[in-house]
């Protein structure tokens, strides 16, 4: 098995190949196209994923194989009909037989939680979505809602982490690519010394994380819910800590493959998670070599 995973960039491309150029150029909707590129053009709506889906699929080489991919959940329970769309755009396109499964719940089937309700929260670049789900016998989802462009990676770095940079760093700019090498990276290169920025990475994500789970809390007590432990998923599985959580949380090791691989777990077929920042994809190559 191969597992791996590309930025959700695509690039048209206008002429042929150049030594410039990443990887290989796919042909999909009467383009060429570049696939995993930071420059590309990014998703950032369900209906984006949808025409996307095909050209990922296929720089995959999954043509005519049948697949278990995913879907943000708030959209696979309350609009089935994206899913029927999906399904019949990669079988007709590409002849693909797709299985679709919810973001965030799918990974339940990769890690074993014990309590009878969690929080499941998956988070990525731009988006968070949050879910109770039931976890006695088949599961059941008892709370849903989605967080657009608030509390996702990017609103950490450019809201919270940049705050606390501006009061040592005053010239630090609001680019995403910079403070995120900022933010993994630990330090800022003065160009004449690297100055550790731990304290202030600590600080933000303190603030940042209380933030989201009152938001979180808020709306689950409004809906007359609960839940007795947490699950963290996704891109934004490596920012949250323990911090100020009283109940059971769950961070799996590697969290932004806990989709992908609980597709897998879930139906033992090549498995694509196709999100707003990255996709993720568990392949078996070995397979592909004796086809």
């Amino acid at each position: 098995m191969k597992e791996g995973k590309f930025i959700s960039g695509f690039k048209r491309v206008v002429g042929g190949w150049r030594e410039d150029m990443q990887g290989k150029l796919i042909e999909y909707d009467g383009y060429r196209w570049q696939v995993g590129v930071e420059d590309g053009e990014y998703p950032l709506t369900v209906d984006d994923l949808l025409y996307f889906y095909p050209l990922v699929l296929k720089s995959l080489g999954l043509e005519g194989k049948e697949v278990a991919i995913s879907l943000p959940a708030e959209t696979y329970l309350k609009d089935r009909d994206y899913e029927r769309t999906l399904k019949s755009k990669l079988k007709d396109e590409l002849g693909i037989t797709a299985h679709v499964y919810p973001q965030g719940i799918v990974s339940l089937a990769h890690v074993e939680v014990k309590e009878p309700t969690v929080l499941v929260i998956d988070g990525g670049f731009n988006t968070i979505n949050a879910c109770v789900v039931d976890t006695a016998g088949e599961l059941r989802v008892k709370w849903l809602k989605t967080y657009y462009n608030e509390y996702g990676i990017r609103d950490l770095l450019e809201r919270y982490f940049r705050e606390e940079l501006l009061r040592k760093f005053p010239e630090v700019p609001n680019n995403f690519q910079i403070l995120l090498r900022v933010f993994l990276n630990g330090y800022v290169d003065t160009g004449f010394r690297k100055q550790s920025v731990e304290e202030e990475k600590r600080i933000s994500i303190r603030i940042w994380q209380d933030s989201l789970m009152r938001r979180i809390r808020g709306d689950i007590l409004r809906a007359n819910r609960d839940f007795d432990a947490i699950l963290v998923v996704g891109g934004l599985s490596y920012y949250m800590t323990k911090e100020g959580i009283e109940k059971p949380l769950y961070i799996p090791q590697d969290g932004e493959y806990a989709n992908v691989r609980g597709l897998h777990n879930a139906t033992s077929l090549d498995s694509v998670d196709f999100g707003f920042g990255h996709v993720k994809y568990l392949i078996d190559t070995e397979q592909k070599r004796r086809r």
